[in-house]
């Protein structure tokens, strides 16, 4: 089980899997930077977001734009020249660039995910009393959080993303 408190935005430890062998450590710099400028390329390419628009449409594949942005990255490493074993690796350093270069602005702003990523943490403390905050249920019904929420019983609120 892995405990993560953001969206990765500013920062999150990471697992590294010991079979790949690319330490991201050694992808340097300004090789990061020109992945991650083809990767936003082709992300605001007509042929990929078209992908996406056909994958959304299939009512039974939920995450299939995930899939198509994870193909994407690994066509980006495959196409820069890197080995079928390391482009796990470097698809990887390609994610995580942000968290290595905290403080290089260039990186962060190269890097489609941070860049766009409006999550954050929020601001609501223990105790505080709910918003009013439209959900939905898994059937589509619109509720309202404090109709579920109830002064004799504990709420947790937990809140991610697919992505």
């Amino acid at each position: 089980m892995m405990f993560v408190h953001s969206s990765g935005r500013d920062g999150y430890k990471m697992y590294r899997s010991p079979e790949l062998s690319e330490d991201p450590e050694e992808i340097p710099r300004d090789t990061l930077l020109k992945l991650l400028h083809e990767e936003e390329k082709r992300r605001f390419s007509k042929e990929y977001l078209e992908r996406c628009d056909d994958t959304r449409r299939d009512i039974c594949d939920e995450a299939g734009y995930l899939r198509e942005t994870e193909d994407l990255q690994f066509e980006v490493v495959e196409d820069a020249g890197y080995s079928p074993e390391k482009i796990s690796r470097v698809v990887d350093a390609m994610r995580t660039a942000h968290i290595r270069f905290p403080d290089d602005e260039e990186i962060r702003n190269a890097s489609v995910y941070v860049r766009e990523n409006r999550a954050f943490e929020g601001d609501i403390v223990q105790g505080q009393t709910l918003p009013e905050i439209t959900l939905y249920d898994l059937k589509q019904k619109a509720v309202q959080l404090r109709d579920l929420a109830s002064e004799s019983r504990v709420t947790v609120i937990v809140a991610s993303s697919q992505s």
